[in-house]
């Protein structure tokens, strides 16, 4: 199944990139994969198309047509720019130019740490699937209720705190940490069919983290840093992209990535929350929907990446691992171990807190940022 999604590259300039594979395991159960990239999609992408085909299957199969919003547009604007900038006047798009230029140097010269790895070439991607239940879920939930955050600086800082350790016994000390995301723009247009497209791909994005503070305060900083991009800076990174196209051309792409990960990047974590998945589609057919997993391929530099979403009221994650820099073992017990560990201690307010009572219909779950 794994091997189906990288033996063979996307087609990225003939048309719409979408690759399809039905394959059967050893237990008898079948596999619906849809393989596409985040050149064109975001996490919300993969739960709108998994809907539309478990309903359009089971239309066909009762021998229906599958019903479509008459007022969707079958083929909207999809340049980012166009979609996301419609309300920014010339002097804030000239504004977050100059922003995109500040975090470029930024980036460049801004001390920060690594995940502490073995060295070498790029080998294999490794993943590894893992799911907390919903009894950590409801905890993690508790535990942002009573301290008035969402559940995300609690996933991200257990990351950032495991890594803080992991390095310590590695003998290596980590201050700040730089972390990449990708991040759905989604926001900031809101008309229906934008809502409801597919191609709409997801920004990167990287922030830093000072480590060198108490848990509380790594809490805030984080849903400070995510309330900063939420208000619309996230959308520099069209114009920063825009700029390392745009240099890309005055030198051979593979050179002028190279050069990006090495001095502008220069971090090996990304770490992103999906979402939930929606509990709209249940079943293909006459068959049941048992599994679903949502994750993107780990992109450079990435040499560890954490996939979060909630299914079906349970907390789970993907873990994507580069095989040549982390052993399968010592990837599972990084989560099984030093992650569930730190997660459990950061939210030990939840631990006995309660929740007032939720509408379970109307539950915002894991936010999704990709």
């Amino acid at each position: 199944l794994v091997q189906n999604i990288w033996q063979e590259q996307l087609p990225l300039t003939q048309g719409r990139p979408w690759r399809i594979h039905v394959s059967e395991d050893d237990d008898g159960r079948t596999w619906l994969q849809v393989i596409t990239t985040h050149v064109f999609t975001d996490g919300r992408s993969a739960n709108i198309v998994a809907r539309d085909l478990a309903h359009a299957y089971t239309a066909a199969e009762d021998d229906e047509i599958p019903e479509l919003d008459p007022e969707a547009p079958r083929d909207p604007e999809r340049d980012p720019f166009t979609l996301f900038t419609q309300d920014l006047n010339t002097a804030d798009k000239r504004g977050l130019v100059g922003d995109a230029l500040k975090a470029i140097v930024s980036d460049a010269t801004a001390p920060c740490d690594r995940l502490a790895l073995k060295k070498g070439p790029v080998g294999k991607t490794g993943v590894l699937f893992f799911d907390f239940g919903a009894d950590t879920w409801q905890r993690v939930r508790r535990a942002g209720k009573h301290v008035g955050l969402s559940v995300h600086p609690f996933l991200l800082g257990a990351v950032l705190r495991s890594i803080q350790r992991w390095n310590q016994k590695r003998g290596k000390q980590t201050r700040i940490l730089r972390v990449i995301d990708n991040f759905t723009l989604r926001r900031f247009n809101q008309e229906p069919h934008v809502q409801d497209i597919y191609d709409v791909f997801a920004i990167p994005y990287s922030l830093d983290y000072q480590l060198d503070q108490d848990d509380k305060s790594l809490l805030k900083q984080i849903k400070a840093k995510l309330d900063v991009l939420k208000k619309g800076a996230i959308r520099k990174e069209l114009y920063r992209q825009w700029l390392y196209m745009s240099s890309s051309l005055l030198s051979p792409k593979v050179l002028a990535t190279r050069l990006l990960i090495k001095f502008v990047v220069r971090s090996n974590i990304i770490c992103t929350n999906i979402g939930p998945v929606p509990e709209d589609f249940d079943r293909f057919g006459d068959a049941s929907v048992d599994e679903y997993y949502s994750f993107s391929q780990m992109f450079p530099p990435g040499e560890m990446m954490f996939l979060f979403s909630t299914y079906r009221g349970s907390l789970r994650t993907v873990l994507l691992y580069d095989t040549n820099k982390i052993t399968q073992q010592e990837a599972q017990q990084f989560v099984d171990d030093t992650y569930t560990d730190e997660l459990l201690r950061l939210t030990e307010d939840g631990a006995q807190a309660s929740l007032s009572v939720v509408d379970e219909g109307k539950e915002k779950s894991v936010e999704a940022l990709s």
